[in-house]
């Protein structure tokens, strides 16, 4: 995507520079931790940890030299998956879960931990609860994929194949299970997987 943008971007950067900018992305993080770190001490200290539910996310990724881009805007795994990490007093332990959830999703999940009613029906997001509480039926599932947009461009991802709707650009499709770093478009040689994408988005 975009070559002329990469150029743009780092095209006149060296290694160095580039590692740079990984130092300064780590330290901003490493901060965050550690401010993380302070919130959950004083959660123990004043005995609340057995009444809290705690929700870290970020908002999106930054591409960091990745396909030649340092910004976030593009639908790139760098950029778009984020971390969502939640800790509720009923789990003893970490499980992974790899569940299409999107942000919008904490609101429901908060509704339904407060008790607090809502309409299902006139909200796309839907609540993680039942995910948070251990079942991993075809119900609890949030969504059936996983879909962004920015002003030119949208991601739709159904948990291996991700397509990328470029509206100044080449369309763009990913297979993440057998190529992580989206190295490889291969929408050319999958049309199919685009049309059957296409029914979960209203920009036909």
């Amino acid at each position: 995507m975009g070559k002329k943008r990469a150029a743009a971007q780092t095209g006149g950067m060296t290694d160095e520079q580039e590692l740079n900018v990984r130092r300064c992305y780590a330290a901003s993080v490493q901060v965050v931790d550690r401010w993380i770190g302070n919130i959950l001490d004083i959660l123990e200290q004043r005995g609340l940890t057995q009444n809290t539910v705690i929700m870290f996310c970020a908002d999106h990724g930054e591409l960091l030299a990745e396909h030649g881009l340092l910004e976030k805007k593009a639908m790139y795994e760098a950029s778009v998956r984020i971390p969502l990490i939640i800790s509720a007093p009923w789990m003893t332990q970490r499980e992974d879960c790899d569940a299409l959830a999107q942000l919008m999703d904490l609101a429901p999940t908060c509704m339904e931990l407060a008790g607090l009613p809502y309409d299902k029906q006139e909200m796309d997001a839907r609540s993680l609860l039942a995910l948070l509480q251990g079942d991993t039926s075809k119900a609890a599932q949030p969504h059936e994929v996983q879909i962004s947009e920015l002003l030119n461009s949208q991601m739709i991802f159904d948990g291996r194949y991700k397509w990328i709707r470029n509206w100044n650009d080449t369309d763009e499709l990913y297979d993440l299970e057998n190529d992580p770093c989206e190295l490889t478009n291969i929408i050319a040689q999958h049309p199919e997987i685009p049309k059957a994408l296409l029914q979960y988005t209203f920009r036909q």
